[in-house]
């Protein structure tokens, strides 16, 4: 159910510190976010070329992401 995805979804959040409660609190579209979720699984893959595919097409929704080392932030442009 939902409450199992939402665990799950803060699991990750931990582990790769995706920091997806800034999200929340910014409150970023669902399709952003999972742009921004398949950019991640891109670069964990090192499919760069897909990951800037994608950074691109999430910059022109309106969206700017932030690569650092406590994970990825994604912020309005």
């Amino acid at each position: 159910g939902i409450k199992e995805k939402y665990e799950l979804v803060v699991d990750f959040d931990r582990v790769f510190g995706l920091g997806l409660g800034d999200l929340k609190q910014e409150k970023i579209p669902k399709e952003i976010t999972k742009l921004v979720d398949e950019r991640e699984k891109a670069r964990e893959e090192k499919d760069w070329n897909r990951a800037d595919t994608l950074r691109e097409e999430i910059a022109k929704k309106g969206y700017l992401i932030e690569d650092g080392k406590s994970g990825v932030k994604v912020k309005k442009s």
